[in-house]
């Protein structure tokens, strides 16, 4: 059928599947088949994309009609521009067969290119469409943002840097773009959520993804747009690092004429703290991490953090990060059965896992991991590595919470949990198994 016609009516479609007895409800029913071929690259359908009652049945058609609209270099395109490009050019697929693009056809292929991520309609027009790929490479002068004072976070890479990354995310925020200040290697933005904007940029010579953020809540809109990025680069298997400007103020000993600005690992400053280090030593300086840790992340990300020591005896372990005290604790030698910090921070994630939307074979299992890790701390005396267990649980535990779980935070956490596992030996064979099951799903 796709050699005579690329595309299949939908009333054709479920004709064939009554001839050959194929249900619409129950097991192996009609829109089963339809996932199936779609994934199989046989029938290409679009269920969100309404102005369309077909199915693509040669996917060739689609891919050829979108290569043909990028290889004009137009960074904008109308309906109209669509049209006169696939109707005067010969386009034939690998078998050199003329495909064919009525007018009525081609607003598909413009809403097409929108669910790929290739473009975005402009504001002011929503019928022309804006391909960040093929803008300006040049950066707008005058751009009006300072980057004294801000937030920076970098994403580094070591390898191979792809270059969908910027556009991709220019695509999945260009509602929040200033004033269409945006070329191909970046963009000014501003939050709707929140009172903050941002710069970002990327140099492709150096590998370098670069954030800036200024505003009231920088802290919730780096994080925002850390998050963007991490679900991007998380469909690839890249090699990057994550780094963070230290701010000065996280300084001590500051001594104004010998300061100069760093940048550290982020997540070996967030390992240090779950560690219990509270103190990064620089090249240039040193810094506490407290501070650190309160100027760049929201609230909401700090709480699953365990800072500060808590001690046995009748006292309190107080502790502040930036100016917010976070817990206080009061512990009694004679109430005390293992880890109190872990008892807590167990009985938190338990809480937090049952309103969590996680699918239900990871809520099972990590239902089945804080559990196991209780019984541990029933087992075993008080020691850092129960401490860790229940940490590295809840961070888990609060991935499968988000929108975007993000996957090198699962990744750290899975490492720790087995790591502090084995230390433990036999009895900990339990929780390695959850981790094996949990693995797969958590980093797929």
């Amino acid at each position: 059928m796709s050699s005579k016609s690329a595309f299949l009516k939908r009333g054709d479609f479920n004709a064939l599947c009554e001839k050959y007895h194929i249900a619409t409800d129950g097991p192996k029913n009609r829109t089963q088949l339809l996932d199936l071929l779609d994934k199989l690259g046989v029938v290409i359908h679009f269920p969100q994309l309404p102005c369309l009652d077909e199915y693509v049945l040669n996917p060739r058609w689609l891919t050829h009609g979108v290569y043909t609209l990028m290889y004009e270099r137009k960074a904008m395109l109308t309906e109209q521009d669509v049209i006169a490009i696939l109707r005067s050019k010969s386009i034939k697929d690998e078998s050199g067969r003329k495909l064919d693009y009525p007018p009525e056809k081609c607003r598909f292929i413009m809403d097409a290119m929108q669910e790929f991520k290739l473009c975005y309609p402009l504001p002011s027009n929503r019928k022309t469409l804006v391909i960040p790929e093929l803008l300006a490479t040049d950066q707008p002068q005058d751009i009006p943002f300072k980057k004294s004072g801000a937030l920076v976070f970098e994403f580094a890479f070591r390898g191979f840097m792809p270059r969908n990354i910027m556009p991709e995310l220019i695509v999945n925020r260009h509602e929040e773009i200033v004033e269409q200040i945006v070329w191909q290697r970046g963009a000014l933005l501003s939050s709707k959520q929140y009172q903050a904007e941002a710069l970002v940029q990327v140099d492709y010579h150096e590998r370098i993804l670069s954030i800036w953020v200024q505003g009231r809540d920088a802290k919730d809109y780096l994080s925002l747009l850390n998050d963007e990025v991490l679900k991007i680069i998380g469909r690839l298997n890249l090699d990057y690092e994550e780094r963070v400007e230290l701010p000065v103020s996280a300084c001590k000993d500051l001594q104004s004429d010998l300061f100069k600005l760093e940048k550290a690992d982020y997540r070996q400053l967030l390992n240090s703290v779950r560690n219990g280090i509270y103190i990064f030593s620089g090249k240039h300086n040193i810094y506490d991490l407290n501070k650190v840790l309160g100027i760049i992340m929201p609230d909401s990300d700090i709480k699953n953090l365990h800072i500060g020591t808590y001690v046995k005896g009748d006292s309190f372990a107080i502790d502040t990060i930036g100016d917010k005290k976070m817990t206080t604790i009061k512990v009694s030698n004679s109430t005390v059965h293992g880890s109190i910090v872990a008892a807590e921070k167990i009985e938190n994630s338990f809480n937090q896992l049952h309103e969590s939307k996680a699918k239900p074979e990871v809520k099972q299992l990590l239902e089945r991991l804080l559990t196991e890790i209780k019984d541990l701390n029933a087992k075993v005396p008080a020691s850092p590595v129960i401490d860790s267990l229940s940490e590295e649980a809840a961070t888990l535990v609060s991935e499968s919470s988000r929108e975007a779980p993000r996957k090198r935070w699962n990744e750290a956490s899975l490492s720790g949990i087995e790591e502090a596992a084995k230390s433990l030996g036999a009895i900990a064979k339990p929780v390695l198994a959850i981790v094996k099951d949990l693995s797969p799903l958590l980093l797929s």
